[in-house]
């Protein structure tokens, strides 16, 4: 599946399949996916979120309550008293719901004008060279993984709080090759209180790249020359 799979259709970060094959409600997909509501609204002609509201089955099944009986009665009567907050105590809970929307547009705007593109664009470069690679989507991350011969690389994109998006960048070479297994992780963070430039993404799967070729090639062996004597040639 290449990147094209996700920027056309449905404009956020779910593979065709999983949606399409995944019986969510409405109500599901408004909180765990805000960029799609528009299209359950009927807001514009999203023909992949119509389908999937007309497989959905009539009638919810009945959810089994989570808490017992007797709990939840003995929880509420010890709460209720106490369930009146002051306007004042809940202003910051309201900032703090507003700037969440705000970072997770330009988080979402980011996916769509940055991240997707430069990851199209490498996966054209990357099929050409018939270079073994996979992207793939869950939640909102996305994840571009490369292999090669003895060792392979995963670069995962991810808002992983609720203000800031992380790269986090794998490189695993393999012991057959190398001895004993290695890992080499970097996790490079960047601020959604503003929006980031496509420079941002471009320059994170170039590092990535980057990583994942150095040190392929081996030099050949110094040799060993016990202490005392020079190397052959040498004065």
């Amino acid at each position: 599946m290449t990147a094209t799979a996700f920027v056309r259709g449905c404009e956020f970060p779910r593979a065709e399949s999983t949606i399409q094959n995944a019986w969510l409600s409405k109500q599901a997909y408004e909180v765990w996916i805000p960029s799609v509501s528009p299209c359950l609204r009927g807001e514009n002609k999203c023909p992949l979120a119509r389908s999937v509201l007309a497989q959905r089955p009539p009638r919810p099944y009945a959810l089994v309550p989570m808490l017992d009986k007797s709990f939840a009665n003995w929880w509420l009567a010890r709460v209720r008293p106490f369930r009146d907050v002051p306007s004042e105590k809940l202003s910051a809970e309201r900032e703090a719901m507003a700037k969440q929307q705000e970072y997770n547009q330009n988080y979402g705007e980011f996916l769509k004008d940055a991240v997707f593109p430069a990851v199209e664009d490498l996966v054209q470069v990357l099929t050409k060279a018939r270079v073994v690679h996979r992207v793939s989507t869950w939640g909102n991350q996305l994840s571009l993984r490369i292999h090669l011969a003895w060792r392979w690389g995963e670069l995962v994109v991810m808002q992983s709080h609720e203000d800031a998006i992380t790269f986090e960048h794998h490189i695993i070479t393999e012991g057959e090759k190398r001895g004993d297994d290695s890992a080499e992780d970097h996790s490079h963070q960047y601020d959604l209180r503003d929006r980031l430039p496509r420079t941002v993404a471009e320059g994170e799967l170039q590092f990535f790249l980057t990583r994942l070729a150095l040190d392929l090639i081996e030099q050949d062996p110094e040799p060993e020359i016990p202490p005392g004597e020079s190397q052959p040639g040498g004065g």
